[in-house]
């Protein structure tokens, strides 16, 4: 939710789409990503992650201070991002 504005910024998972996206991330995990992945490749596409979370650093900033209702910095024309750090306890459902 946007904290300025109270608009709605995301859709809110029911149980059942958690469920269904836990059990495509265990599918997945015993099929490809955990059996026929090798490191190297691991790597690789966290790498092409990092990268594209740092080609995006300015929208997903943006986004995370509305989300939370903190300011972005600029410093040294890199974006900083104020964030809050929620630790779960038990199950966590994020997309």
């Amino acid at each position: 939710m946007d904290s300025f504005t109270s608009s709605i910024l995301h859709y809110k998972a029911s149980p059942k789409d958690i469920d269904i996206a836990v059990a495509a991330a265990r599918q997945a995990f015993k099929t490809s990503w955990g059996k026929n992945v090798t490191g190297f490749e691991r790597s690789r596409l966290i790498n092409k992650l990092a990268d594209l979370i740092e080609d995006h650093a300015q929208e997903l900033a943006e986004l995370e201070s509305l989300n939370n209702g903190k300011p972005t910095i600029e410093v040294d024309n890199k974006t900083k991002l104020a964030f809050t750090r929620h630790d779960p306890i038990g199950v966590c459902g994020q997309m």
